[in-house]
């Protein structure tokens, strides 16, 4: 799947979780982790954290409207699917 522009740098934020603008091997391993993590809670986090735009802690309709419109619709329901069935 290619990832548009907005959605690569939502995931890269998702990474680099001290902000520093890198994305160091712990925190790389920590999110990965969560990828193959069996609980469905923990990736239903990430995929929070995907759609939370501006950080504050919600989802709000700006934000889904901001990362719906760079993404084909398609490629994130095969995402979440995906992540649901892992």
């Amino acid at each position: 799947m290619n990832l548009p522009g907005i959605i690569g740098e939502r995931l890269f934020n998702i990474f680099d979780k001290d902000k520093d603008n890198y994305v160091k091997e712990e925190e790389f391993i920590e999110t990965v982790c969560l990828l193959f993590d069996p609980s469905f809670d923990k990736k239903l986090t990430l995929v929070f954290e995907l759609f939370d735009f501006d950080r504050d802690g919600f989802v709000t309709k700006e934000d889904i409207s901001i990362v719906l419109s760079h993404a084909p619709i398609d490629d994130i329901v095969i995402f979440v699917i995906k992540l649901s069935l892992d």
